[in-house]
C-alpha cells in the first residue's frame, strides 16, 4: 500500500515508526512485538516486510510521511547504544528529507495526553483514501 500511497500519517508511542527504522531496530522492534503483529510466523518475514515497505520512503516522487512520536520513544533502549544511536542518526536524516516531517511530542508537554495506540492512516492516488487504521503495536505498519 506505502508504493502507492501519496501521504501517509503515523504516530507512535512506543517504537520508532517502522518506515523509519534501520534494520536492526526494526529486527529487535519485531521481536519484541511479535511477528504475529505483522500477520507473519517469523520475525525475518516480518523484517522483510517491513524493509519492502520502507522503499517508499526515499524515493525522490516518494510518499510525503508524516510521523508522530512521542519523545520516550527517543530514550527507550530495545537494543544497544551503538544500534541506538544509530536509528537517531538516521531519524535525523529522514527529517531533512523534503517528504518527510518528524514530530516529537515533548514528555513535559501537559496538553498531550495519548488517547490511542499507534496507528497509520493512507491516502492513494487521486484522492483515495485508506482506511485509518490502529496498530496493535507501533512496529505494525498499515497493510
Amino acid at each position: 500500500m506505502e508504493g502507492r500511497a501519496t501521504v501517509i500519517r503515523t504516530y507512535h508511542n512506543q517504537f520508532v515508526p517502522p518506515l523509519l527504522q534501520t534494520e536492526e531496530y526494526a529486527r529487535a522492534a519485531i521481536t519484541v512485538a511479535g511477528p504475529a503483529t505483522l500477520g507473519q510466523q517469523t520475525v525475518e518475514e516480518a523484517l522483510a516486510l517491513v524493509l519492502a515497505r520502507q522503499e517508499a520512503v526515499p524515493r525522490d516522487n516518494g510518499v510525503v510521511l508524516w510521523a508522530v512520536i512521542d519523545e520516550s520513544v527517543l530514550t527507550r533502549s530495545i537494543v544497544g547504544q551503538h544500534v541506538q544511536l544509530r536509528q537517531l542518526d538516521v531519524l535525523i536524516e529522514h527529517a531533512k528529507r523534503p517528504n518527510v516531517s518528524l514530530h516529537v511530542v515533548p514528555m513535559e508537554d501537559p496538553a498531550y495526553v495519548p488517547r490511542t495506540g499507534p496507528f497509520t492512516a493512507v491516502a492513494l492516488h487521486r484522492g483515495v483514501r485508506a482506511p485509518t487504521s490502529p496498530a496493535p503495536t507501533a512496529s505494525s505498519p498499515t497493510r
